[in-house]
């Protein structure tokens, strides 16, 4: 079966794949260490792993030394006020001098140490393991060695998946529409070219593989809705759900999605009831013994560490709508989505957001009017679908706005602001600008509107690298 997809992929999407390994390369061997979003502390939840072989506890767990050490032998410095600390820097100082034993845990009081301590302190232990098991074999050969190998490896293990949120992309929509239409086309170009979904794709961090678990869960999830639910995708899609929680938590958004799809596409997703039943209860199976320890030793599904808390005043009396549309909640949401490439954050000018938000802004109208005419068509499988898929990213933004909102409240700082997190439905996004854009501008012919799409991505994708990146980082 796999080989036979293999064999029918149209040469424009073999090369797609291509051309996203190699930039793979470039972001994973260019991007220096420690410079994707907490890459640090990613690492570090892999490396107690092979220590300590045993899951972390959230607030007992520190950055262990060797990764202290190593953020300055690679320049590291997360609240430096320059403007670019790799400036005069002819190479990377990568030399490892750390000797010593190794520790991850520090049994000080966090009411009483001191606020660098804190900042050491590895909150992503809050995370679900699985990522992070998968990281700890394949760099079991390297845990007491070189720390460039164990992240240069990590970041290709990360590509690979990013590879294959291109792929079930493809194969997805390729359901939905023709195989060969130019939507489809045009969503994995928008997932294959994409700078920052690049980056997010070439960095320790487990937003890589819930990525890639959420394709593979679109991709079966339109085909249950056009071929049937049957036992065997049924289970199929309880254990990439399962494996979703097992990845983040927010994974759990899946269920409301195959539940909705139940009800309003009765003829094919919830035919076989047991199927369907056994759709939702496998995930929950799966993913329960993660979560009753997290009930069992934090007191929640999902438990959030908390730094010490600011003054909390300035969001106490503001209403979620004047907190998304009046802070700099929006335009940080923005610029995490489009270009957000290392810790000390490079980006484009200003101007470049202001364009992206107008087109989008425009695709989205288009994507009305094309859901419009689906409707009066009397197209309503697909229209569902779209509307079930779209329901996705949407969801996403209302739960990160709602939790940056509530962590701003008590530490009196906009966080948790990751626009990056859509990249779970960057196939669903990219699908809905190339139809709203398709739908609403002049083009006549598709194949005009693919051209003019991916022109705008690989003029995007070649500054990136050319004139943000590379400058940036090392002349």
């Amino acid at each position: 079966m796999i080989a036979k997809t293999y064999k029918r992929l149209p040469l424009f999407i073999w090369l797609l794949l291509a051309l996203f390994l190699v930039r793979a390369f470039i972001y994973a061997y260019y991007v220096p260490p420690w410079q994707g979003p907490d890459e640090p502390q990613h690492y570090d939840y892999i490396h107690s792993l092979q220590i300590e072989k045993s899951l972390p506890v959230l607030g007992e767990v520190t950055l262990c030394n060797k990764v202290r050490s190593s953020l300055n032998s690679f320049y590291f410095n997360p609240y430096t006020r320059e403007k670019n600390p790799y400036a005069g820097k002819k190479h990377l100082d990568t030399t490892e001098n750390f000797t010593g034993k190794i520790e991850h845990f520090d049994s000080r009081d966090l009411n009483e140490e001191a606020p660098a301590i804190t900042a050491q302190r590895n909150q992503i232990v809050q995370h679900p393991p699985l990522y992070y098991i998968l990281g700890a074999v394949i760099t079991w050969p390297f845990k007491n060695g070189s720390l460039l190998n164990s992240i240069f490896l990590l970041r290709l293990m990360s590509a690979l998946f990013g590879l294959g949120v291109v792929l079930f992309t493809y194969l997805g929509f390729s359901l939905l529409f023709s195989e060969k239409s130019y939507a489809v086309y045009g969503a994995t170009a928008f997932v294959a070219l994409n700078p920052m979904f690049a980056h997010v794709s070439t960095i320790i961090n487990n937003d890589s593989l819930a990525n890639f678990l959420f394709a593979v869960f679109i991709y079966l999830f339109i085909k249950s809705a056009k071929k049937g639910l049957d036992m065997r995708m049924a289970v199929s899609l309880g254990v990439v759900v399962g494996l979703g929680l097992l990845t983040k938590f927010f994974f759990i958004i899946a269920l409301p999605l195959m539940i909705l799809a139940f009800i309003f596409l009765r003829g094919t997703m919830s035919k076989n009831a047991l199927a369907s039943t056994v759709s939702v209860i496998m995930p929950i199976f799966i993913s329960a013994m993660i979560y009753i320890r997290n009930v069992v030793l934090y007191g929640a599904l999902q438990p959030i560490y908390r730094f010490r808390t600011l003054d909390s005043s300035t969001f106490q009396n503001m209403s979620i709508f004047s907190y998304v549309f009046s802070t700099e909640f929006s335009k940080k949401f923005i610029i995490s989505f489009w270009s957000n490439f290392g810790w000390i954050k490079p980006r484009f000018p200003m101007f470049y957001y202001k364009f992206a938000t107008l087109i989008v802004a425009i695709a989205l109208i288009g994507f009305v009017a094309y859901m419009t005419i689906l409707a009066f068509r009397k197209d309503m499988l697909k229209f569902k679908l779209l509307a079930l898929l779209s329901l996705g990213p949407a969801s996403l933004i209302a739960a990160i706005s709602l939790n940056s909102f509530k962590l701003a409240r008590i530490s009196g700082v906009i966080e948790g602001v990751q626009g990056r997190y859509l990249f779970s439905f960057i196939g669903v996004i990219g699908l809905v600008l190339f139809l709203g854009i398709r739908q609403l501008l002049p083009f006549r012919n598709g194949h005009v509107a693919l051209v003019v799409f991916i022109a705008g991505l690989i003029v995007l994708d070649i500054s990136a690298i050319f004139y943000h990146i590379l400058p940036y980082f090392y002349f």
